[in-house]
């Protein structure tokens, strides 16, 4: 794993992107794992020798599997923008509520298991079968000073 440097600019506030102060020297790649002592962060979406891009869990761009912390769950998110993810398909059955802790399920190559993600702050109850959930990140990407990218 490599230390990083946060650096937040226009980028960040505009794209839901932000700069980290270290790249390929530090063998960071593309796809790798963002995150802190509090949760997930992101993931590497470019870089060059000194610097790294990545795309935070609130960039539309941004899917990730999600785990309900109690029950398992499994689900979708998406980065909604505005210091949000949306997260569909939650099974009717499964009793999601506002305050729930959504956290990484580590069946992807990316992320370990139980890193916290996202809080729900919002469910929707539709008529399809599913239900949907507004969420907003455990981590504080405005206090962030540095990151931990997890070698892949």
């Amino acid at each position: 794993q490599v230390v990083a440097k946060a650096v937040l600019d226009v980028n960040f506030f505009v794209n839901n992107q932000m700069l980290i102060d270290a790249g390929s020297n530090k063998s960071i790649v593309v796809g790798a794992a963002v995150v802190n002592e509090s949760g997930v962060i992101g993931q590497i979406s470019n870089l060059n020798a000194a610097n790294s891009q990545v795309e935070l869990i609130t960039n539309p761009d941004f899917k990730i599997y999600l785990q309900q912390t109690n029950t398992k769950s499994k689900m979708l998110a998406q980065g909604a923008g505005n210091d949000t993810l949306i997260v569909r398909y939650i099974d009717k059955n499964d009793k999601i509520v506002v305050g729930d802790i959504l956290e990484t399920t580590g069946l992807d190559d990316t992320y370990p298991a139980n890193v916290p993600v996202a809080r729900v702050t919002k469910v929707f109850y539709e008529n399809n079968g599913f239900n949907s959930a507004l969420c907003v990140p455990v981590v504080d990407f405005r206090q962030l000073q540095y990151v931990v990218v997890l070698k892949k």
